[in-house]
């Protein structure tokens, strides 16, 4: 079943077997042994991709639940003996997975050093797939609202962000502290690529603030925050991103935060685990840490 859900994953065999540490021969046997089982085809081959079949994509969803069972059942059972070496498989946005969870990873290994953390980083609405299916613990992401509901999972806000505009300390504006809306026309802006959230956010609030959308349509679109961040720092210009995103290089002197009169980019950071009447201890205390590091206090 594993080697099943790996494959379906990567459509290729060939990845599967190097990942797997099998043979491509093993592999195709194991499948055809899944296939033989069920009495229907799971996969079909398409050029040269393995595609899964219609049986392939009903099956997926259970396979993830079977495996996160299993591995439940083998930490559950290793705890019993006192060999608590449970996993937590954590899914996160670029901005939470790069910038964030790294630092509250290793701060919660020393809380809980048998815990072991897996980051995955996504989209949304793939981890969130990926939490349905077991094979996330638990998502961290970012939204100016309550997430979209999904059926049984759970979202909690955890955290206060907010986008900000940021620039080299060198840079005219740097001075300046604070600007008006309309004089960011004056100066270069490096932005993110269509369909991002930052970008969706920016976007609005300037638009609110009476700044031309099409102002943002320019050549210079860059796919993650830390591309934007070496642009703004090479002088192309100026970028938006999430304050947890570019604290390290603010306290280092090397960029400096300038606030937009009238215009706040404000959202929040939530969690999302699935809704379980008996969640594993281990999730009970990584999110009892999440919410007493970002939120110290008698509740925790």
């Amino acid at each position: 079943m594993r080697t099943f859900v790996v494959a379906f994953d990567t459509g290729s065999f060939t990845r599967t077997a190097s990942s797997l540490s099998l043979s491509q021969p093993a592999v195709s046997q194991q499948m055809r042994d899944l296939e033989a089982h069920f009495g229907v085809a799971l996969f079909e081959r398409k050029g040269r991709r393995t595609v899964p079949t219609e049986a392939g994509e009903r099956l997926r969803g259970y396979a993830g639940r079977l495996l996160s069972e299993y591995e439940g059942a083998r930490d559950d059972l290793k705890g019993l003996a006192g060999l608590d070496t449970g996993r937590l498989a954590i899914g996160a946005d670029d901005t939470v997975g790069v910038y964030l969870l790294p630092k509250l990873a290793g701060e919660f290994r020393s809380v809980a050093p048998r815990v072991r953390l897996a980051i995955r980083i996504s989209a949304p609405a793939e981890f969130l797939d990926a939490l349905e299916w077991q094979e996330l613990d638990l998502v961290m992401l970012e939204d100016e609202e309550t997430p979209h509901s999904r059926k049984g999972i759970a979202f909690q806000p955890l955290a206060h962000d907010e986008v900000v505009l940021f620039v080299p300390s060198h840079h005219p504006l740097a001075a300046r502290g604070e600007v008006s809306p309309s004089e960011l026309l004056e100066h270069s802006l490096v932005s993110r690529e269509e369909g991002s959230p930052t970008r969706g956010l920016v976007l609005a609030r300037l638009a609110d603030a009476g700044v031309p959308v099409t102002y943002l349509d320019n050549p210079l679109q860059l796919g993650n925050t830390e591309a934007i961040k070496r642009a703004v720092q090479a002088g192309l210009g100026f970028g938006f991103a999430s304050r947890f995103a570019i604290e390290q290089e603010v306290s280092l002197g090397l960029f400096s935060i300038v606030k937009i009169h009238g215009v706040t980019m404000d959202r929040k950071l939530w969690i999302a685990t699935r809704q379980s009447a008996h969640p594993k201890e281990r999730l009970v205390r990584f999110t009892r840490f999440l919410f007493d590091t970002f939120n110290p206090g008698p509740h925790g």
